[in-house]
């Protein structure tokens, strides 16, 4: 098909056809028309034809709705300036065509408080309270929104507010890469370890790691080398472990050298294998009955009749539990069952000793869900019994009163809220549960609502769930 010139006597001639047959819209003759006459409705004009206008989109508010729909809002006694999250449709019609919310409220008759603030005078001195009072001058110390913005209005912000009394050093510090590098120089005269900055010192930690990708570069840049780390080679760790055992009469592996184990571990799958090819088949010493009573003898003649399992010795207490099945017996089997105090054993619940308490509780009037604060170890053996503390419920003849929550019974909880005009807010304190299953089951709860058909697109970041 040969190219169309679009002249203007090409373009004046389409459109009379055009109009006068009423055949849809040519794009190209369009774009012709604005090319050679500057909009459509001039070169329509010129024809002698109408211009006609696309209607404005219309989405069922005006402004007399509007009014209507804030005023029944302040008569629920809810917040209008919460309106934004709660009914976005509601917020955003009014700034449409009010120009703004505030108009619209205004319009309503209902305009918006205006606020108050302290004056300058009365910011430095709430400011020097706090500091008298040896509290940081941060907002959490306070939590008085009013100061805040009266700061920003008079001050040009916290910070500077601060600095007109000269306690600029005692607001939050304001981390460039040099002050960085000095707090890791600080850090390291005073003696304190530098890899452990991230749990005595985040804020210093945090702003390491944005301002130089991570702390072992910021320590890079401040001038400070990483130790070279030990090089572990199957023979470095062989020749290790029989450094180990021709030294240690017993212990282990991981006490003795904790980079060896993990090493060990790494090379040869296990330590006990390691231990194999270094020629050693284990550090630990070899336990009898006879060694266990002689050790514990020893060490209460060292530590004295302590009121714990292995005298404060936990490998003595597990070879005692082995070769004697209790502490206690073990203590009998050394002689010294009346000098040294045994703590009694917890109760082992059975299957029958479970399932007869939860129906003893049922019969007294005790929720099940305190018997579970009042005996304990029930919840931990009804799990080793039935797997789950509901299984055991049901065990013991009884019917659960917490809900199994599934996709269908989810859908309709949410249009029963729905029916009955209740939040559908994920925040509301009253759908804690529902959320979480929600969660559980469809991923997060906007996903529930377009399962349940109340969306009809995924909502951006930030937009209440509210219907």
């Amino acid at each position: 098909m040969p190219k169309i010139v679009w002249t203007k006597e090409k373009v004046i001639a389409e459109l009379t056809e055009c109009r006068r047959l009423g055949t849809a819209r040519n794009t190209r003759l369009d774009a012709a028309a604005r090319r050679h006459f500057g909009c459509l409705k001039v070169a329509l004009d010129i024809v002698g034809l109408p211009y006609h206008k696309k209607p404005p989109y219309k989405n069922g508010w005006t402004k007399q709705s509007v009014i209507e729909a804030i005023r029944r809002r302040h008569q629920a006694g809810k917040s209008l300036g919460c309106t934004f999250r709660e009914e976005p449709r509601l917020y955003g019609a009014g700034k449409r065509l009010f120009g703004t919310w505030k108009a619209a409220r205004k319009a309503a008759g209902l305009p918006c408080h205006e606020s108050d603030f302290y004056t300058r005078d009365e910011v430095q001195l709430r400011m020097i309270e706090l500091y008298e009072k040896e509290l940081p001058l941060i907002f959490a110390s306070h939590r008085d929104f009013k100061l805040r913005r009266s700061a920003k209005k008079h001050f040009g912000g916290w910070s500077k507010a601060a600095k007109s009394l000269g306690l600029g050093g005692e607001t939050r510090r304001t981390w460039t890469d040099q002050a960085v590098i000095d707090g890791i120089h600080l850090r390291r005269a005073s003696g304190l370890d530098l890899y452990t900055t991230h749990k005595e010192d985040k804020a210093l930690f945090c702003a390491a790691v944005a301002r130089f990708g991570n702390w072992n570069k910021a320590m890079k840049a401040a001038g400070i080398e990483r130790p070279i780390r030990e090089r572990w080679s199957e023979a470095r760790i062989i020749e290790r472990l029989q450094e180990i055992a021709n030294a240690n009469e017993g212990g282990s592996v991981s006490r003795a050298d904790h980079n060896l184990a993990t090493a060990a571990t790494r090379r040869f799958g296990t330590i006990q294998k390691a231990l194999e090819r270094a020629g050693t088949m284990s550090l630990t010493k070899r336990w009898s009955k006879e060694k266990v009573v002689h050790a514990i003898q020893l060490r209460f003649a060292e530590v004295g009749p302590v009121p714990i399992a292995g005298l404060g010795d936990k490998n003595l207490s597990s070879v005692a539990w082995k070769y004697f099945g209790s502490w206690g017996e073990a203590v009998k089997a050394a002689g010294l069952a009346d000098q040294i105090p045994v703590r009694r054993l917890r109760k082992r619940w059975s299957r029958e000793d479970v399932l007869n308490t939860i129906r003893e509780a049922h019969d007294s009037g005790v929720k099940l869900s305190k018997l579970r604060k009042q005996k304990l170890g029930i919840e931990n053996a009804a799990r080793r019994h039935f797997g789950q503390w509901r299984r055991a419920i049901e065990a013991a003849g009884l019917e659960p009163t917490r809900r199994i929550w599934s996709r269908e019974l989810i859908i309709a909880e949410i249009l029963k809220r729905r029916t009955e005009g209740k939040s559908l807010s994920s925040g509301n304190r009253h759908n804690i549960n529902l959320n979480a299953a929600a969660g559980r089951h469809f991923g997060s709860w906007t996903a529930a609502l377009q399962a349940a058909g109340l969306l009809s697109k995924p909502r951006k970041p930030g937009c209440s769930n509210d219907s």
